[in-house]
């Protein structure tokens, strides 16, 4: 990268034909030539994903690259924002960046589907992940020399990078919309997957909707597909193909006489989800997580809660 010209910077969609597919794309578009923009349609499982992901980064030509899900749309001024996240930790030892999506199940502000690679690392990272690869499938190899592996492909290339003294950086930054507008299927399977590699994701204060019963009214039918996927998880084999997975799933729905949502894409325009979606909770999050006083009300926020739950205590 030269250092008088703006970094060349390449975006690569992971797809498995998510509702909002058209809509990522063209927030993308937006800043981005076509040219510049690779889909990769329907591989599965996640391995195969992010060895085809690190093979394109290292085989094309680009400072960074913008590694993004289907299910993300980006706010206006993404771009803009990228380059000054780059240019805020340049310096620092960084092999992806992360920032912060507003998630439409939990309804809450999450480090989601949104990764900056530095492509320096491709390589590095394409050869750790055929070695994890084979240790993920070889349990019994990882732990006969002592390495911890799981099936979440992320968490184990940050534990590689950590062990280099390499961060993966999550920026406090509102830079889109995550899980809108899905497709059940969708829905059920992320949650699905999300108990096989994430189970403490479950928490009685920030996903309250996978405690609730089929018939509490308090919730959005998406939070509800959601609770049925986390509740049965044990029907969706990870390591399958995507089209087996979405099979599986469509049935199981059919016989609990859930309809799948008829749209093939979004009726919405992109200025059209945006206005939508881009509602108070989404305007304070971005005033509150983009201020220079985040830290303070960060802190505020943990003495408020403290005290209630001192006050609670004592009534």
């Amino acid at each position: 990268m030269d250092g008088n010209n703006p970094p060349r910077i390449g975006v690569i969609i992971r797809t498995t034909g998510e509702r909002t597919e058209q809509l990522c794309l063209a927030s993308v578009l937006e800043a981005v030539d076509m040219a510049d923009v690779v889909l990769l349609r329907n591989i599965s499982p996640p391995h195969a994903v992010y060895l085809r992901q690190f093979a394109l980064m290292a085989e094309r030509n680009y400072d960074y690259v913008l590694c993004l899900d289907a299910d993300i749309v980006l706010c206006e001024g993404w771009y803009e924002t990228v380059l000054s996240m780059i240019h805020k930790n340049k310096g620092s030892r960084w092999f992806v960046l992360l920032a912060t999506m507003y998630d439409g199940i939990t309804g809450n502000f999450l480090g989601r589907g949104f990764h900056l690679y530095d492509t320096q690392f491709a390589q590095l990272s394409y050869y750790f992940m055929k070695c994890s690869e084979y240790l993920v499938r070889n349990q019994h190899v990882a732990e006969h020399i002592n390495i911890n592996f799981t099936s979440r492909v992320e968490s184990n290339l940050g534990k590689y990078y950590s062990g280099l003294q390499m961060l993966d950086i999550t920026e406090r930054i509102i830079l889109g919309w995550h899980g809108f507008e899905q497709y059940n299927t969708e829905i059920f399977r992320q949650y699905a997957m999300r108990r096989h590699r994430e189970a403490g994701f479950k928490h009685p204060r920030r996903t309250p909707f996978l405690y609730a019963a089929a018939s509490d009214t308090a919730f959005s039918p998406d939070a509800h597909i959601a609770r049925m996927g986390w509740d049965n998880y044990q029907i969706v084999d990870y390591r399958s193909d995507i089209e087996t997975i979405k099979e599986t799933i469509a049935d199981f729905l059919r016989r609990a006489g859930i309809a799948e949502k008829t749209d093939s894409t979004v009726a919405l325009s992109l200025a059209e989800f945006r206005s939508t979606y881009n509602d108070d909770r989404m305007k304070f999050a971005q005033k509150y997580y983009n201020s220079k006083h985040y830290r303070f009300y960060k802190y505020k926020a943990r003495v408020l809660h403290n005290m209630q739950k001192v006050i609670a205590k004592w009534r």
